[in-house]
Order: C-alpha cells, then sequence, then structure tokens
C-alpha cells in the first residue's frame, strides 16, 4: 500500500493565505497543508502504509509535476489537502468538504470515508462529498480525493487552521480514514499519560510476580 500525500500548493503560491489578524500577521495556507501531510506521513507509516510526498519543500511545485510524479511511482490513492477561501476577505462560509473526480467510483468511496471520520473531530458544518475536475483529481491514474479543511478567509476556522492541535485532529482523521480504506487498523500514537499508565502497569505485574 502506497498513498500520495500532496499539501496542496506552495509557500509562495499567490493570494494562498488567510487575511490579515487583528496583529497584522497572516497565515499562507501551505503552513497548515504541509504540516498536516508531514503528520499524515508520519501517522500512516505507523500503520504499515507507505507514502510518497509529491512536493518535497515549501517550493510552489507546479500540479502537473505533482501528477506526473505519482503517475511514475503508481502509489494506490493521492490525498490533497487544502484549506479553504471564498472571498480572500474575512467573511461567514465555513465548514469541511471533500471532493473526487466525477467518473472515479473508487474515488467516492475514498472520499466518503475521509469525509466521515473528518467530521468527528472539531464540530465544523458538513459542506459534503462533491464531484470537482480538480486537475489533481482529473489527471492522476489512481482514485484520488481533496480534502478542503475549512475556510481561512472564516475568522474562526482560520484561527484553527492555525493551531497545532487542530493540524493533528485533521492528520489523524484523514490517517483513520486511509486506514479504513485499506482496511488496515488504525494504531494511535501512545501519548506521554498513556506511557507512563502502561509503566505503571508493568511494574505492578513485576510486584505481584514476585510478591
Amino acid at each position: 500500500m502506497l498513498v500520495a500525500i500532496d499539501d496542496g500548493h506552495g509557500l509562495s503560491t499567490p493570494g494562498k493565505r488567510t487575511p490579515f489578524f487583528p496583529d497584522f500577521t497572516f497565515m499562507h495556507e501551505n503552513e497548515f497543508n504541509d504540516a498536516v501531510a508531514q503528520l499524515l506521513k508520519i501517522n500512516l507509516e505507523r500503520c504499515g502504509i507507505e507514502t510518497l510526498m509529491v512536493a518535497l519543500g515549501n517550493t510552489d511545485v507546479a500540479l502537473s509535476e505533482r501528477v506526473k510524479f505519482a503517475n511514475a511511482v503508481k502509489p494506490d490513492i493521492y490525498v490533497s489537502i487544502h484549506a479553504n477561501a471564498m472571498t480572500g476577505e474575512w467573511q461567514e462560509a465555513s465548514g469541511i468538504e471533500t471532493f473526487h473526480y466525477p467518473t472515479s467510483a473508487k474515488g467516492k468511496v475514498l472520499a466518503e470515508i475521509i469525509h466521515k471520520h473528518i467530521l468527528q473531530g472539531t464540530p465544523l458544518k458538513d459542506r459534503g462529498v462533491k464531484t470537482a475536475n480538480f486537475y489533481v483529481l482529473k489527471y492522476t491514474n489512481m482514485p484520488a480525493v481533496l480534502v478542503e479543511c475549512g475556510f481561512m478567509d472564516n475568522y474562526k476556522e482560520a484561527v484553527l487552521l492555525l493551531s497545532g492541535a487542530y493540524r493533528k485532529e485533521c492528520s489523524d482523521e484523514i490517517a483513520k480514514g486511509i486506514c479504513e480504506y485499506f482496511k488496515v487498523a488504525w494504531i494511535p500514537i501512545e501519548t506521554d499519560f498513556d506511557k507512563l499508565m502502561n509503566e505503571l502497569k508493568d511494574v505492578v505485574r513485576r510486584y505481584e510476580v514476585e510478591k
């Protein structure tokens, strides 16, 4: 099993950013996309699924180059990670939507599974599973999906997109969807608390044996 992971846009892609926050800072879309992509890679590989990053670094790799690379390596699926935008100014459109190519039956199945898992996290508006002729959906030779994880120009969602917790959440949920698609067990990362509790259980077990 091999998954192509696409971080959507390069850091310098024109216009792909939030409006200015009150402190006059902003977030490039790639900051969110790349963080989720890197965490997704870690998640999938922990579950025994190989990954292919189609755009290394923060440069703006052309869509045609991303697709050409993926088609040459022949992964099983292609997942493109994005943050959405409506007007480029602060506005009210919100929510999560997942796209697949209109005639791809397997792409539709993959999109529906991933979308289901993403909606189980932070409650955001369900904008549905949709079809589109996006380049990375149309020209890839494998089932492909494009996930829009929230709106950069919705202030509340932009704050979410900035947070490490939401980035981790999105990567976890996309990974869970991919695991379900491949019928592979999801292996959660062990938190420090979980690790501590397991160590304590080991100590108790050893004590009981010695006793």
